[in-house]
């Protein structure tokens, strides 16, 4: 857990679960020595999961969480898994690895109607629906 009072690094949020989504929790920690094909996406996670991870993905590529420093994209991923894991349908799988994009693309909240008319194309609207539901617009 992190302590705000030391100077030790926070634990990194560690996946578990499923084997499968394990071993892709584990591969986007060095992604850009091995990208993941959408095969191996297809395989655990189902070709229809395809856009929303490819999509967070390039998003939120380069930015770092501010407490674990981690990956963003991981984190996203690892609610995604996590919301697998628990049997939840792919509309909420989807909006897991989308939850945090629209807050880490916007500067403002200006740009938050761009961010999610960008979503709109690629997504449905109940995907939509449940990412401007999560967004949090005080962050911005």
């Amino acid at each position: 857990m992190y302590d705000p009072e030391t100077t030790d690094l926070p634990v990194l949020d560690n996946f578990s679960g499923a084997e499968g989504l394990v071993r892709l929790s584990q591969r986007l920690m060095d992604w850009y020595d091995a990208p993941i094909s959408d095969q191996e996406i297809a395989d655990v996670l189902g070709e229809d999961l395809i856009p929303a991870f490819r999509y967070a993905q390039q998003k939120l590529d380069g930015k770092v969480r501010k407490v674990t420093l981690e990956p963003a994209f991981c984190h996203s991923a690892d609610v995604a898994f996590r919301a697998v894991e628990l049997g939840y349908p792919k509309v909420v799988v989807a909006s897991c690895f989308l939850h945090d994009v629209v807050e880490d693309v916007c500067k403002s909240i200006e740009d938050m109607p761009a961010a999610l008319n960008d979503l709109a194309r690629t997504f449905s609207p109940e995907v939509l629906h449940a990412v401007s539901l999560v967004t949090n617009r005080y962050q911005l």
